[in-house]
């Protein structure tokens, strides 16, 4: 990132100002900065946060320095301009979170979200990872962890069963894979009719929810939900390779309706394999440009 900012001042390259785009997704450790800002994807604790853009700021003050004309831009870790579903190519994969322990926490929703897997819940895992992985030809990025895949974007639940299933399953760092808060408030905190459904019907298959539904919550909640995945999907990864992978980590039901979702827009007719599955842990619905899958 810096290495950009510094050949930036050393070509006198004329960047074109940009303003903070939303959702941010580290906008949950703290607000964007005016900084210099390039291309691409990131994701960051609050330390690292404030490490750059403290950088980026002794970076900023040297070019000025040096007479550099510099306009005003933010660090932002989505995208200046939504990505558009026409240039999205990729295959996606919507995941269950593996089994997790008991909720314990002051509320509810902070229960919820800092479930951990239990042993059993990573055994599956591992077994997942020999299965339909590995049938998809998935397995065969984990060469090198210290490495971003190519063509590869993940997504997660800020649920902290979600985010472990992704790092056990893909065998990569947490730092990588970008959270998308909605994909676990939508459900609980944002969204009381589904929290309604959830309380009637359970773990039950997408249609079961979509009869019941009389408000349009779950529908309403797959839009939203997808929406922000587009908002935080960059047009190409951080080393310039096209996204030809997307892999989403969340929740049962609520992956469903988005996969759902996107099928629709796609023009898919044959659903049934989302309609009609009880979305069991540590299985994927796979969404393709025109044809969808459940994998277990």
């Amino acid at each position: 990132f810096l290495a950009c900012a510094i050949a930036a001042i050393r070509t006198q390259s004329s960047f074109r100002p940009r303003k903070l785009c939303y959702p941010c997704p580290t906008a949950h450790y703290a607000s964007c900065s005016p900084v210099v800002r390039s291309g691409g994807r990131f994701a960051f604790a609050r330390s690292q946060h404030r490490a750059i853009v403290a950088s980026c700021r002794a970076v900023v003050a040297a070019a000025v320095a040096m007479g550099a004309a510099l306009p005003t831009m933010v660090v932002c870790c989505g995208r200046v301009r939504p990505r558009r579903l026409d240039e999205d190519k990729a295959t996606w994969y919507f995941i269950r979170h593996g089994e997790a322990q008991a909720a314990v926490g002051a509320s509810p929703a902070a229960a919820d979200a800092a479930q951990i897997l239990t042993a059993q819940g990573r055994a599956v895992v591992a077994e997942k990872r020999r299965g339909w992985l590995q049938a998809e030809g998935l397995n065969q990025w984990m060469v090198d962890e210290t490495k971003e895949v190519p063509g590869r974007f993940v997504a997660s639940s800020p649920a902290a069963r979600c985010l472990e299933t992704a790092t056990e399953l893909l065998s990569m760092p947490a730092l990588h894979i970008v959270p998308v808060p909605y994909l676990h408030d939508g459900l609980i905190n944002k969204n009381a009719s589904f929290c309604r459904l959830w309380d009637e019907l359970g773990c039950a298959p997408l249609r079961a929810y979509l009869i019941a539904d009389k408000e349009g919550a779950v529908s309403a909640y797959a839009q939203a939900a997808l929406r922000d995945l587009y908002e935080l999907m960059p047009p190409y990864l951080s080393d310039g390779c096209e996204i030809t992978t997307v892999l989403v980590f969340g929740h049962a039901v609520g992956l469903a309706a988005i996969a759902c979702e996107l099928a629709m827009l796609r023009g898919i007719v044959k659903m049934e394999a989302i309609l009609d599955a009880n979305h069991a842990e540590v299985t994927a619905f796979k969404v393709a440009l025109h044809e969808v899958a459940y994998l277990t």
